[in-house]
């Protein structure tokens, strides 16, 4: 909460699973730092903390990294296959807590992924065949 993030990631990232450290503690220091980190450009350390929080106990922090993660794939590195997966993941686990909200989000990333990547094969498609009719 003071802005002190260089103090705060290593306390953070070294704890994060931690059975020790209440569930909704993690979650809140993992979203509030990542936050932070995001608006500082500093997107290699928000990742380690997702890739971390996917691996929490508490369904909460995994929820959380497993869409932070899925967005920054899709839109920071372009990643739709892994964030695809990433979704698909994510709504099953949630689907199966019988949590309908983070299904119904999840399952619109998918079909947003989906789409991505259905357009982005017919482009290449079309490429190709234009590619042929040239020859």
């Amino acid at each position: 909460r003071l802005g002190d993030i260089e103090r705060a990631l290593p306390v953070i990232v070294s704890e994060s699973g931690s059975a020790l450290i209440p569930s909704q503690l993690r979650h809140k220091a993992i979203r509030d730092v990542s936050t932070v980190l995001k608006r500082h450009r500093r997107f290699n350390d928000a990742l380690e903390l997702w890739e971390r929080g996917l691996s929490d106990p508490s369904r909460a922090v995994r929820s959380f990294a497993a869409e932070e993660l899925a967005k920054h794939l899709e839109h920071r590195t372009g990643d739709h296959d892994r964030a695809l997966t990433l979704a698909r993941r994510a709504a099953d686990g949630a689907r199966l807590v019988q949590d309908h909200q983070m299904a119904n989000a999840f399952d619109r990333r998918v079909r947003r992924l989906e789409e991505k990547l259905r357009r982005a094969s017919a482009g290449r498609f079309n490429d190709s065949d234009q590619e042929l009719e040239s020859v």
